[in-house]
Formats: structure tokens, sequence, C-alpha cells
């Protein structure tokens, strides 16, 4: 059954990767390997565990949780996997990030990752011994239920190409890998009382969404609550039955998806409609500061020039994966931001970490922030009012930071940083030197640190208290200059946070002590009073300068916005005790010798498959078969292509053609190596598909620079038999071939396409004839693309690309058709030298339209249109005089998949619109 498996996501992927190959072309951000990991095996009777030396401790942690995880998964799925699970373990995000296991880029949001084919599982840690074991656990759900799945259809003999629907699959994990949480009310929560819950029968609408994940969780928990535990047990021992998810649901509970969904709301609104007598929308209780965009969160609030009156904030912006840092005035809820900072772009600012790191501005208006440049986070010191960066600091030492604090005589900055080991700890650097010094050493997470602006001591959100063992967190107090610790809030809550008061004798930090997350001010003796009683959550509080009010943003209708609130002397305060800390537990793992421990050794298992018979009147029967095979880790990859296109079986051998390549990603200069035999090519002088019989092999290079920019190189060398020069003559010969080529993509990908960036490249290439000069060419091509976004959905489109080749048998280059000069035959134009313009503006029409049936509701696609203007030429001695072409056009669907297209154009010769408009039809990509 994993053969299967592997068949039909191969199948997929021969729809879908032709499609990412037209589409991207030679583009495409790159997967850079920036630390040479030398991995080891560790071998539990479940698991087979890769983790690299630096890791070791984690990893010995991991493999004893693993194994008890797996032996309780074996009861609750009543099935036992019949090998070990692959499970590799990274100590950062960013390590995971570099992993080859998937060929794609894996954004930081993504806490873990279970690969569908042969069921690896991939877990990085991120300081929380506590959050590491619910990934694991979550992800340990999917790689079960995916052989669960696979046993169930094996036994009945039965093939199922499509898996459960992703919010079964998700719900399962979440239900299975801890409880419900704060966090999820919080989601949940907001949906109901916003009305913006989904039907679980429509929940692919908001596929990869948080609410997603929340959604399936609830829904599962209420089927087992009027089912019994058994419930989820029964739909995947009864996935054979049916071919339609519903019906399995239907089977095993008697009733409708759609009337389990209805009693299932109806419980939801009983829990949370009640919270709406005792507290308050965001809007009734503070002022809104942002407006644009779905996600502005971590405010910090400052003094221009000392000046009460000019206050003013600056803040995070998130929207489909990219952030900015905006400032702007606080008096004036109408002035527009101004951009500091735009990440996603460039390889120093290539993430801003939003959710995972706050920022801090000094008396000097200098901001200091975190980003993502190359393989670990610097921080950064920006002047806002210039804009410019003065300062970046690096540490070796250190992976990842988070949350930067000034001190208040601007000379020091304390931040959280994480190690290669994965230790998570408190750090300070003094300005300008870049001295470091480590504050804490010890194996709890230390998060969210904020300088006194009255003492030398910072607060900071830690799992260190007495009920940190079960994920819970408390705020503690760090007196730098002695290293002692005063523990200022305690109990089984999550305290997060912290940020001190103007005077330094109070801290406002956001909790769930009271069922749901609150803001809370807690003074330096440990009384706390709650400051807020929301409908939905607040975070990231912040005072400002005057100490009148909190600025923090607040989560409500799936958006995130920056609120302020005036804080009323009045609070209800509540007795607490600030004391000194005591260490209580420690994260860590037992003696784990009978688990065997061994190098990492290479080991091939397929990935992808395809076969294909067709017969064609004119060619005869041909039969194609590909493989991909990669080892555990992704990092060494085999490719074959067996094909052939007799017409009679004693022609097999004459038109078989064969191929192998393999890949080695392990280190960051990838280089490939592929032996070829193949008999047939596409001759696009000639348009036809003809027979000339090659045999050779090819090297292929790629060094990436960064995320965004790269160096790729080609040989290939092939024996050509009876090879068709453009004299007509006809030869056997030797062709060698070279190409280097430099890549640039910064382009940002939304479901409707790319909205923003620069696509750039620059390709020269040289064949050369070994036995004769006839075959001799210089090629030298670029192709440039810029994308603006215009307003909500609209986007500019700009390309203009070249083509030149010289030499006794120079390239010919041909343009005209849908994919370079709309309105024209393909193959108008055509010369050894070629240019192409084009310009268009993208827009859309409707977004969602969708009827309500009886039998349900019909959606169809988003509709998009298109306003362009193109332009080309050619030639070979001499260019050709320019034409073009202008029109309007509609599609459906785009990003990375096919659009369907029909434009209305009219052709443009000597400056003049022709009368005459021509429609055309397409299925493709736009550029």
């Amino acid at each position: 059954m994993r053969l299967i498996r592997a068949i039909a996501f191969s199948i997929t992927l021969a729809v879908l990767f032709p499609s990412l190959l037209s589409a991207q072309g030679i583009f495409g951000m790159n997967k850079v390997q920036y630390s040479r990991l030398r991995w080891s095996v560790i071998e539990t009777p479940s698991v087979n565990l890769h983790f690299y030396p630096e890791e070791r401790e984690l990893a010995y942690f991991a493999a004893q949780e693993a194994e008890s995880i797996c032996v309780e998964y074996q009861r609750r799925f009543n099935f036992k996997p019949p090998g070990r699970i692959p499970l590799i373990v990274y100590s950062s995000h960013h390590y995971m990030e570099q992993t080859n296991v998937i060929p794609f880029l894996i954004p930081e949001e993504v806490g873990g990752l279970t690969e569908l084919i042969r069921g690896r599982v991939l877990v990085p840690h991120t300081g929380s011994y506590y959050r590491f074991i619910k990934v694991l656990r979550h992800e340990l759900v999917h790689a079960f239920m995916l052989e669960k799945l696979d046993f169930v259809l094996k036994k009945h003999k039965t093939t199922r190409y499509a898996f459960p629907p992703l919010w079964f699959s998700e719900g399962l994990a979440e239900i299975w890998s801890g409880p419900w949480d704060s966090e999820a009310d919080m989601i949940l929560g907001d949906a109901v009382l916003t009305g913006r819950l989904v039907p679980v029968g429509e929940l692919w609408k908001i596929s990869g969404s948080l609410l997603l994940y929340k959604e399936g969780h609830s829904f599962l928990l209420f089927l087992t609550e009027k089912y019994g535990e058994n419930c989820i047990l029964d739909i995947m021992d009864n996935w054979w039955r049916k071919e339609r998810f519903e019906d399995v649901i239907r089977f095993v509970t008697g009733s409708d998806l759609s009337v389990l969904n209805r009693e299932w709301v109806q419980e939801l609104r009983r829990r949370y409609y009640p919270l709406i007598g005792d507290r308050k929308s965001l809007e009734e209780v503070g002022e809104r500061l942002t407006s644009s965009g779905t996600i502005n969160i971590r405010p910090y609030c400052f003094n221009q020039d000392g000046e009460s009156k000019d206050e003013e904030f600056v803040y995070l912006s998130n929207e489909k994966g990219y952030s900015d840092i905006n400032e702007r005035k606080l008096s004036s809820s109408s002035q527009k931001s101004r951009r500091l900072v735009k990440s996603g772009f460039s390889s120093g600012f290539e993430s801003l970490h939003p959710f995972r790191s706050r920022l801090s501005v000094n008396s000097k208006e200098e901001l200091a922030f975190v980003s993502k440049s190359g393989g670990n986070d610097v921080l950064n010191i920006l002047d806002i009012k210039s804009g410019k960066v003065l300062k970046k600091f690096e540490f070796p030492s250190l992976v990842s930071l988070s949350s930067p604090s000034w001190s208040p005589d601007r000379t020091k900055i304390v931040f959280s940083g994480a190690t290669m080991a994965g230790k998570s700890d408190l750090y300070l650097v003094e300005i300008p030197e870049g001295k470091s010094t480590q504050l804490t050493d010890d194996p709890f997470d230390d998060r969210d640190p904020d300088w006194s602006p009255a003492r030398d001591e910072v607060v900071f959100s830690s799992d260190r208290g007495a009920d940190g063992k079960a994920g819970c967190s408390n705020l503690f107090v760090l007196s730098v200059a002695s290293g002692k610790i005063l523990q200022l809030t305690a109990g089984p809550y999550h305290d997060y946070d912290p940020s001190w008061n103007p005077d330094g004798e109070r801290v406002c930090f956001r909790s769930d002590r009271d069922g749901q997350f609150e803001l809370y001010v807690v003074s330096r003796d440990g009384s706390y009073a709650r400051a807020t009683a929301l409908l939905s959550s607040p975070f990231h509080p912040d005072w400002e300068p005057s100490g009148n009010g909190l600025l923090f943003s607040g989560y409500e209708g799936r958006e995130f916005h920056i609120y302020r609130i005036d804080l009323k002397d009045s609070l209800a305060w509540q007795s607490g005790e600030a004391r000194p800390y005591h260490q209580s537990w420690t994260p860590g793992y037992k003696s784990t010798t009978n688990y065997r421990v061994r190098p990492y050794r290479r080991k091939f298992g397929l990935d992808a498959a395809q076969t294909a018979v067709a017969y064609d009147p004119d060619f005869g029967s041909g039969g194609l078969g590909q493989l991909a095979l990669t080892d555990v880790l992704g990092n060494e990859q085999l490719y074959f292509l067996v094909s052939s296109e007799a017409m009679f079986g004693g022609d097999f051998f004459d038109y078989f053609d064969v191929g192998m390549t393999y890949l080695n990603l392990s280190k960051r200069l990838n280089y490939g190596l592929g032996v070829f035999r193949l008999t047939r090519l596409y001759d696009e002088e000639l348009d036809v598909v003809r027979r000339e019989e090659r045999a050779g092999g090819l090297l292929i290079t790629s060094y990436p620079f960064s995320k965004f920019q790269r160096l790729d190189g080609t040989a290939v060398l092939r024996n050509v038999e009876k090879h068709l020069y453009r004299s007509g003559k006809v030869e056997d010969t030797v062709l060698s071939s070279l190409y280097l080529s430099l890549v640039r993509d910064t382009g940002f990908w939304t479901a409707s396409g790319i909205s923003s960036g620069l696509r750039f490249y620059l390709t020269l290439g040289a064949t050369r004839d070994l036995k004769r000069v006839d075959g001799n060419s210089l090629s030298l091509l670029f192709d440039a693309r810029k994308y603006t976004k215009l307003f909500r959905g609209g986007v500019v489109a700009a390309r203009v690309c070249g083509r030149t080749s010289v030499g006794k048998e120079p390239q010919r280059y041909f343009l005209g058709g849908s994919g370079t000069l709309r309105g024209f035959e393909r193959r108008a134009l055509s010369g050894t030298r070629a240019f192409l313009g084009n310009l268009e503006i993208r827009f859309p029409l409707i977004d969602k339209l969708i009827f309500s049936l009886p039998m349900g509701s019909l959606e169809f696609p988003t509709l998009r249109g298109a306003i362009f203007t193109d332009w080309a030429t050619a030639g070979d001695t001499a260019l050709q005089e320019p034409v073009g072409s202008t029109g309007v056009g509609v599609f459906l669907g785009s990003g990375y998949l096919p659009v369907i297209r029909i434009d209305f154009v009219r052709r443009i010769y000597g400056g003049r619109i022709e009368p005459r408009t021509y429609s055309e039809f397409s299925v493709g990509w736009n550029f």
C-alpha cells in the first residue's frame, strides 16, 4: 500500500510539476544549506530518530518521549506500524527550514511536518520542552494515521487515492496531542461570536488556517462526547467502505455531516454566547489604531524628542508571510503609517519573526529588532528618523534571537537567544563594542525580557516555575548585576509579554489565570489586578510613556490590530507574593543506554513513480516510466526515465530513451550528474518532433548566495547521430554545451499569482562542435519581471526579455502567441535576436461566486481581469520594425496552477491600432 500511495502521489506530481516548471521556468527561491550537519540515528523499538551531535541531549530526550508516545498510540489506534517511523529532530526551526525531505520552502509558522509518501516526521525545538512534546505528539498522530489507513485498505483489498479531509487529520492530531487550551478558546470563541465559524463540510475554504485546526479539534471532541471514545477509531477502521468521507461519517454515526454540524454549532453557542453578558468587545473599550492589513502586532510606544504630545509607536505587520516594521504618531488615528523595514525581499531581512520577537526603542529613537539573515538571526539597530541601519550584531554561538530590550542608559540590550543545542537563555550585549554576556544558563525557556526603566533588572517570562513541567509560564525578575532571580507571579497559568510601566514599579502582562487571556498588572510585591474583560484576546501590551494608558494587539474577527485603552486607577487588586526563585524541576532525560546509536547511513527509498502507455496511429505505441528515489534526509536523490516510441516490437531499442540523474543537495554547493540516451527531439526551427539519437552525460551545479539569489551552471556532452545542421547537412558529431545563469527571485506568491517582487535571470550559453565548427554558437539571454501591488488584489506586472545568439549555428528564437506576443500567430516573429516587452494590469472581477442550491452550495473559482499591451521585435542581421498588441482578458485560476484564459486583442503596426479584434483562448500560466 505504501507503493500505491507513492504511485498516487506521483500522478499528482505529473500534473503539478510541469505546471511548476512552466510557471517558474528558471526562477524560484532557494533552500540554502547554511550548516553542515553530521547526522546519527538513535534506534528505539518504534522510531529511527535522526539527530546531529550538537543536539545530543535533546535527541535522547526526544527518543524517550517518542517511544512512550508510540506505545500509547499503538493502543489508541489499535495498530502497530510495521516498521520504525523515521523521525528527524532539529534544535532550531532555522535548521528544519534547510531540510531536503520536502522540496518546498517551509514557512517559519510551520511548527512541525509529516511527509506523506514515506511518513517522515520533522520536529523542531523552539526552547520549550512542553511545546516540543506537543508538536512531537501531533506529528506522530499523522504518521500513525497514514500507516493505519494503509493497513485498513490493504486488509480489505481496496484502493483509495484520497486522504481524509484536512480538518479531520489535523483535528485528530490536535485532540490526541494535548488538551483543549486558552488559545483554542480564543480562536474558536472569536469565530462563534463574530459569526465567522465555517461549517465542517466547507472547511476546505480555510485550508491551512489555525481556525481549521481548532474547528477540527472541537468537532472531534463533540463526536467523542456524543458517540464515545471509539468513534474516531471506527471512522478509520471503516475508511475502506465508502468513497466519500461524509458517507463514512454517516456509516459510523448514523447521522449526516450537516446534521452533526448543526448540533455542534448549537453546543458552541451555548458555551460562548454567555460571555457577551460579562465582557466587552475591543471597539467598546479601546481605540483602534490600525486599519489596513490583517495582522498588526507588537506595538512599542515612545516619545519623540521627549515630548509627551509627540508620542509615537512602532509595530510589526504581517501579510501572507512577509513582515514590515511600521511607525506612526499616536495622536492621529488617521495618519498613514511609515514603513521602516520590509522583510522577505532581501538576504539581510529574510524574516522579522513577528510572532516571537518584540521591538524596543531607546531615548535617541534607535530601534532594536531581530531579523533572520542567512542561517542565523542578527540584532539590528536602526535610526528611526533616517531609516538607516546603524549596526548589526551577529553571535556565532547563537542560532536564533528574539525580543531585544534597551537599558535606560542606551549602552546595553538584553535579548533571548538559543544555541545550536536548542537551549534558550537570556543574553546581554554592550553597545557599541558588541561584547555579549550570558545572563541565564539552564534548560528552561526564557523569553520576552524587558529592561526596567528605573533599575538594573529585567523582567521575563519563563517555564522555570513549579508548574513549568505542564507547559505553564510565570514572570521573573533578574538582577543584571547579581544574577539573582525573583519570582513575580506563580501558579498553573500562562503569563506572557511582560512590560514595565514608566516608573518601574508595575508590570503589565497577559495571562489566562481567569480562564481566557486578559491583560493584568502586577506590582513589585506580587499583588496583581486584571486590567481588561474582553470578548476576544489581547496580546503584547506596552505602556504609553505617560503611564496613562496601554497599547496592545487584539485578536477579533480573525484579524490582529493595535488598540489603545486608558488604564484606570480603580483596579481590583488581589494579594500575591514575590519571592526568591528556587528551582523545583529540571527538563531532561534519563539514561538511554538500551537504545542503539549508529552513524547515519544513506538508504534510498521510493518517493515517486509514474508509468504510462499510449498508442498513436502515426507514431505507434509508446511507454514512459519515471522513478524518483531519495535517502531519508532527502539530501541525495536519484531520478530515472525510461521510454520507447517504437511502432513495432523490432524497433523497440532503436526508439529506446533512458536517463538517470543523481543530485546531491547535502552542502551549500548543490551538484548533479546524469547520463542519457535519447532518440527524438523537438526541432524548434522546423516545429516538428524528429529523430536524432543522442547519448551523453551532464553536470549540474547550483550555488545559492541567499534565499533569493544563486548561480547555476550546466555542462552537457553528447554524441549525436545524424545531426541536422541549419545548412541541411546531416552528420554524426559530438557537441558540448555550457550554460551559466545568475538568478534572482523575490516574487511574493499569493493564491492569485505573484503580487510583488522582482524576478530576473541572465544566462550565457555556449555550444561547441568538437568535430567541426559548423555547430558552434554563443547565446545571451535575459528576463526581468517586476510586480507591483496596486490595491487589494490589483497587480501591475511588467516583463522585459531579450535573446541574442551568434556563431556558425546560432540559436533562432520565435515570438508570437499567448505566452509572448498576444494576437499574433505562434512563431510570427523569428530571428537570432529577439526582444519582448509586456505590461499588464491584473485585477479581481469576482472574488467568490456562490449559489445556494437545495442540494448544497455551488462555488465558482475566482474570476480575474487584465488590461495589457505587448511589444516585440526580432531579426538576424537587423531587427524588424517593432509590432505590438493591446487588449483585455479574463481568466480563472492562477498562482502555481494553470489559468484558463480568454483575451480580446488588437494588433499594433507602426504605432496604429488595427480595428479588427482577435479572440485568443489559452490554458497556461501568466508571466
